[in-house]
């Protein structure tokens, strides 16, 4: 996600593109998407012209003994993308499977769409599962394998969070059994890109399969979270690590090479504390903690601005945690300004989009997103690029395939691609480092790197890095931005609607509905901003005005009443379009209130960590209002 937009406020005269961004579908929610969806599904392929169907279909079969589904594609073009959706699950391969979710309607809704370039067509998929429907309920009582959830009775509970895993080494499978402490508690599964937070985990093993394979589970209860790692040994399936492939691919004069191994000849893998996360990222690494960067990621004539750290627009609910480099001109259009390499690194992840997340239009042209390890800890990230070089699209093309992606190496300076008519997403993550402004970092597993985030200025040489500065419209520290402004106990920082399972969210279509944020402005931090992502997308943001500061409401508050603003920012004064112009050393930055306030917002701190909140749009602050049946409780 990430399909992140910056909202440029003068009468809201432009949007400039950006990210999801997560975070793993609509793409950025593509990192959520592309992030934590990167599943193996069955039998991927290639039709020829004589297997495509004039129209667009679909065969789904139920495997009623396992409560699960296989649907089988019939695409109309050789090389357009394919999507199924089923719930929460999603892929883009030829063929899906999948395992019900509880409880089990009598008919499940499958939806298969392929886009041909811009086009896309989009069909529904009815199956039959009434004969697994065992009460009016809805609700197995014999629940077993995959991915099924149950309620344990309070006899069943263990006294510590336990698991047994156990391997099928015919299949290349493990399926792994929870032992919860309570029946209520949330629980998370994780196996690299794959994760579950029901009961029971269901996985086939990645290649190449290590001797022993690393689960980990999770149990929360309320804001207190326990984990444990589960080692299966998996020895028996291991094969000749020898095996990888040599493929290189030429570009500038340097290398991008597939499938790196370390000098012993064994796969490179990234260091365990990724797996921690949702281990979406990667394939291969050596070495940890920070590096420098060897040169800027455009050039620095290209950059009109940056902006930093910590907006709050569109998806983002929350503050965001890439800046944008807006290119000096973007009315040219795509692909005109070079994006290269900040530094030595492996290509782990690469995504595609071609509609806005925030909106699900299409887009013009695609936006491309990188993932960079610079090694086990250390990562970086582009999205919005407007094109990638051939080695890196066919790469992604492959993957798409079914084929394995084991990565591509990149060297600093290296051509990577171009922006163009929108601006370009940058942002940096060391996962040795958990910001201290986030007081349940376990909440943000769809975006898993947003608690890694790390001030990028630091980490260029000193004469890059002033340049750097001098193009950020933000003139108060850190020059970067900030993200994390969780004050236990006041209203400041983020919030998830109860029940929408903290930063992923219940859909992640729209993952953001149940975000709640108070901060302040990334620019004069003596405005504080709202954001509600049950509101309409960019119409979801507004500065605050009342009576208390954000950090000064409490338990004891009571119910307090915010104004709600839109926004202008502006730069020396009220005249220069300041979106347009490229930022000079001596121009200053502003915030104020514009227009009349558009309504106000209710809070009212229940307990240190529950808040009760609602948004009356088009009421004042002088009106008699009280919570209503449309009031939401968050929690974080």
């Amino acid at each position: 996600m990430k399909i992140v937009c910056l909202k440029i406020i003068f009468l809201l005269p432009l949007v400039l593109f950006a990210c999801s961004g997560s975070p793993n579908v609509i793409e950025e929610v593509e990192k959520e998407v592309i992030k934590h969806s990167d599943e193996k599904i069955v039998n991927q392929v290639s039709p020829s012209k004589e297997n495509l169907a004039k129209e667009l279909s679909a065969t789904c079969s139920l495997d009623s003994q396992k409560s699960k589904i296989f649907c089988e594609s019939h695409r109309t073009a050789s090389k357009s993308s394919l999507k199924w959706i089923y719930q929460n699950r999603w892929t883009g391969n030829d063929n899906f499977e999948f395992e019900l979710h509880s409880p089990i309607e009598a008919k499940t809704l499958v939806i298969l769409q392929e886009c041909i370039e811009n086009s896309c067509n989009e069909i529904e998929i009815i199956v039959d599962t009434s004969e697994l429907i065992t009460d009016s309920k809805n609700t197995s009582k014999d629940q077993q394998h995959g991915d099924s959830k149950v309620s344990p009775s309070k006899e069943n509970l263990a006294k510590e969070l336990s698991a047994t895993c156990s391997l099928d080494s015919q299949k290349s499978k493990i399926f792994c059994e929870s032992h919860r402490t309570a029946s209520k508690s949330s629980l998370k599964w994780i196996y690299q890109n794959r994760w579950t937070g029901n009961d029971n985990f269901e996985f086939e093993l990645h290649s190449p399969i290590e001797a022993k394979t690393l689960v980990i589970l999770q149990e929360c209860i309320e804001n207190s979270c326990n984990e444990i790692e589960i080692i299966v040994d998996t020895s028996e399936l291991v094969t000749d690590s020898k095996n990888t492939s040599k493929d290189q691919h030429q570009d500038d004069g340097q290398s991008l090479t597939l499938n790196k191994k370390n000098k012993d000849g064994s796969p490179i893998k990234l260091h365990e504390v990724v797996h921690k996360y949702a281990g979406s990222w990667g394939r291969h690494c050596e070495g940890s903690g920070p590096v420098s960067f060897a040169n800027s990621p455009m050039h620095m004539n290209d950059i009109a601005f940056i902006t930093p750290y910590g907006q709050i627009v569109g998806a983002h609910i929350t503050p965001i945690d890439h800046m944008y480099f807006v290119p000096f001109d973007t009315s040219l259009g795509p692909d005109i300004y070079e994006v290269r390499a900040i530094q030595d690194g492996i290509i782990y992840d690469i995504g595609k989009r071609e509609i806005f997340t925030d909106t699900g239009e299409k887009k013009d042209f695609a936006d491309w997103r990188l993932d960079i390890a610079h090694n086990c800890t250390f990562t970086s990230y582009f999205d919005l690029m407007t094109s990638v070089i051939p080695e890196i699209e066919k790469a992604y093309e492959d993957k798409k395939s079914g084929l394995e992606f084991n990565g591509l190496i990149i060297k600093a300076g290296q051509l990577l691609g171009y922006v163009g008519g929108q601006t370009l997403d940058f942002g940096v993550y060391d996962y040795e480092i958990v910001l201290p402004g986030f007081i349940t970092p376990a909440l943000y597993g769809h975006e898993y790197w947003k608690v890694h985030t790390v001030d990028p200025f630091q980490y260029f040489p000193e004469d890059i890095s002033k340049k750097l500065l001098k193009k950020m419209i933000r003139t108060i520290e850190p020059f970067a931005g900030k993200i994390d402004y969780d004050v236990d106990g006041t209203l400041s920082g983020n919030w998830f609607e109860q029940g929408t399972n903290g930063y992923s969210g219940n859909n992640w279509q729209n993952y953001w509905i149940g975000h709640l944020s108070v901060a302040p402005h990334e620019i004069d931090h003596s405005y504080w901003r709202v954001g509600v992502g049950h509101l309409e997308v960019y119409d979801n943001s507004f500065l605050i005005k009342g009576n208390i500061d954000p950090l000064d409401v409490k338990i004891n508050s009571g119910t307090v009443i915010f104004e709600l603003f839109q926004e202008r920012m502006y730069k020396n004064d009220y005249y220069y379009e300041w979106w347009v112009e490229p930022k000079k050393e001596d121009d200053v930055y502003g915030v104020q209130y514009w227009g009349n306030s558009k309504g106000i917002i209710m809070f009212q701190m229940l307990e240190k960590r529950l808040l009760k909140s609602e948004v009356f749009i088009g009421k004042s602050k002088d009106d008699a209002v009280d919570f209503t049946e449309n009031a939401k409780l968050y929690e974080r």
